[in-house]
């Protein structure tokens, strides 16, 4: 039986899942606090998608992704 795989939600999804605003989830993911997945190409991107699982275990386990 094959599974639906998780849905990516946006910055304002988070942000509302989170109880935070959508600036706070951003600066999070800057400082690579939450994870995220940047889509556009270049040095400035400007739109990110996250899984809520990946979000949910970054913070229970309160590290930080490694520095790229």
């Amino acid at each position: 039986m094959a599974t639906e795989p998780e849905p990516f939600v946006t910055a304002d999804e988070i942000a509302e899942y989170l109880k935070i605003t959508r600036r706070q989830v951003l600066e999070m993911t800057r400082k690579g606090i939450i994870p995220a997945y940047p889509l556009g190409v270049g040095q400035y991107r400007k739109v990110w998608r996250f899984k809520i699982s990946d979000v949910e275990a970054a913070i229970v386990s309160g590290t930080r992704k490694p520095s790229a």
